[in-house]
């Protein structure tokens, strides 16, 4: 349904250009991605539809590197001459979208010109702001990372206020007062809104009493504070439960020093539990399925490790064996899983760590996938590595 909702659009966009006499000349669309995978299917499929639209050749060439970025960056560049008959028409789509109550035209919108076009940068920005209202957070939180990241300092700074928005409406007000820090030390001289700067904006919670605790600098988690004595508990314990801690690979937010992450198991199943490091408290427990295999290997005195977990904004990205799943910590459940297994591969039947102290999962034909880390994690993807090669997701 997204690729036809994304191709509607094109279409949409396609006609009202070709009675207007463009193009005039061969079209190239250009795609981030490797021949065969789901952008470059999409982009075929839109080539057959435009070349028929406009009577004129339409050209699919892919320039895979950086993520994506390199097509994007060549696009970028075209000659203004290139680009304004479609910037025009874009222009135009977003003036009869961006007063429209409906959020999934307005989704689609962004998905098809959200990255090139800067009335598409403004409608992500629209969009996030829409969706805060809608408290859908991981969504809002992963378009408002996108638009930090797309080299326009006034829509990046934007993009961080909004964040801390997002983050106060989720009762985050540590993660709140740290997008406010980032407003008063990067873009100190960025006026953002009602000419006020990123150092106005920062220097306005000083007067909110909710901030007063988090606007300074946080002081290391590992301080010199003297460590008590524990008590001491006697009795009968179970031993054939495997325990560790998954260390942060992120952005460090105020969240991840606050709470742990760690996996719990043995012989029958796996549980994720995120712990406050304070109190030690588990303020959360979730099963993980299809890794009974790889939870006897830990039973069996493989456990002596750490274990990396990958995170975007609040979104956590964890690699166990033949399957990587993606939680939301903040309204805690599963985002999604994804079992890499290619079918006839069989269950993992060894784990090993390498020379430099990472997990690995073994089967019997040789084939290995190291635990903890997938491919490349950003705001618009997650890579995934299986057998088969490099496949691409939505984060969200």
């Amino acid at each position: 349904m997204r690729v036809l909702a994304v191709l509607s659009l094109w279409m949409a966009a396609a006609g009202a250009l070709a009675q207007s006499g463009y193009p005039e000349q061969t079209v190239r669309i250009l795609v981030g991605f490797s021949p065969g995978v789901a952008p470059d299917v999409t982009a075929r499929l839109l080539a057959d539809r435009l070349a028929e639209a406009w009577g004129k050749a339409v050209v699919v060439e892919n320039v895979s590197g950086a993520g994506g970025n390199t097509a994007v960056e060549r696009g970028a560049k075209a000659a203004p001459d290139q680009r304004k008959p479609l910037e025009d028409k874009i222009a135009s789509e977003w003036q009869s979208i961006q007063n429209s109550s409906d959020t999934e035209k307005l989704r689609q919108f962004v998905r098809v010109f959200g990255s090139l076009f800067a009335v598409g940068k403004e409608a992500r920005l629209r969009l996030a702001e829409r969706l805060i209202e809608d408290n859908a957070f991981l969504e809002a939180e992963m378009n408002l990372l996108q638009l930090r990241q797309q080299g326009d300092a006034t829509l990046a700074a934007r993009a961080v206020e909004d964040l801390a928005k997002l983050m106060i409406r989720k009762g985050l007000l540590e993660d709140a007062a740290y997008y406010f820090r980032i407003l008063g030390q990067d873009y100190s001289q960025t006026v953002i809104r009602d000419g006020k700067t990123g150092a106005d904006l920062f220097n306005e919670q000083a007067t909110d009493k909710r901030f007063l605790p988090y606007l300074d600098e946080p002081p290391n988690p590992w301080s010199s504070k003297p460590v008590s004595k524990g008590h001491e508990v006697y009795g009968s314990f179970q031993t054939n439960t495997a325990g560790f801690a998954l260390d942060s690979d992120g952005e460090n937010l105020p969240f991840f020093q606050r709470y742990r992450l760690a996996i719990t198991g043995n012989a029958g199943s796996m549980l994720l539990k995120l712990t406050d490091r304070a109190t030690g408290e588990d303020v959360w427990k979730q099963t993980i399925h299809d890794v009974a295999k790889i939870s006897g290997m830990f039973q069996n005195g493989q456990n002596n490790f750490r274990l990396p977990h990958q995170h975007l904004g609040h979104l956590v990205i964890l690699s166990v064996g033949p399957v990587v799943y993606a939680f939301d910590p903040i309204d805690r459940k599963i985002q999604w899983d994804k079992n890499l297994s290619s079918p006839g591969l069989g269950l993992p039947n060894q784990m090993m760590l390498d020379g430099n102290g990472n997990p690995q999962v073994y089967y019997q034909d040789g084939f290995y996938q190291r635990m903890g880390r997938t491919g490349p994690v950003e705001p618009s993807y997650v890579c995934l590595i299986n057998r088969d090669g490099l496949m691409a997701l939505d984060p969200g």
